[in-house]
C-alpha cells in the first residue's frame, strides 16, 4: 500500500493503535467533552453546579458527573479517569 511507504505515517498509525489498546485494557477513559450544569433544589431554592463529562474508553463512550464540593468553586473535568 502506498500509505505505508512513508515511515512517519506508519509510525503514527502504530503509536495510535498502541495507545488505543492501552486505553482499552487499562479500564480508563480520556476526556472528549464536558460542560457545567446548574441545578436548583426545589425545596431550598439553592443553586448547585456540577460537571457532566463524556469519556472515550476504547470501545464506547461513558458519561460521568462530578459534583462541586464547595459553592462557587470552579471545577473542570479530569482529562484521564479510572472507570470502576
Amino acid at each position: 500500500m502506498m500509505i505505508f511507504k512513508r515511515p512517519a505515517v506508519k509510525w503514527v498509525i502504530i503509536i495510535v493503535c498502541m495507545l488505543w489498546v492501552a486505553l482499552y485494557y487499562s479500564n480508563s477513559g480520556i476526556l472528549i467533552s464536558g460542560h457545567e450544569v446548574k441545578f436548583v433544589a426545589p425545596d431550598t431554592k439553592k443553586e448547585f453546579k456540577y460537571q457532566t463529562c463524556r469519556y472515550f474508553t476504547g470501545m464506547s463512550f461513558v458519561v460521568k458527573d462530578f459534583w462541586s464540593a464547595k459553592q462557587g468553586e470552579k471545577q473542570s473535568c479530569p482529562v484521564l479517569v479510572k472507570l470502576d
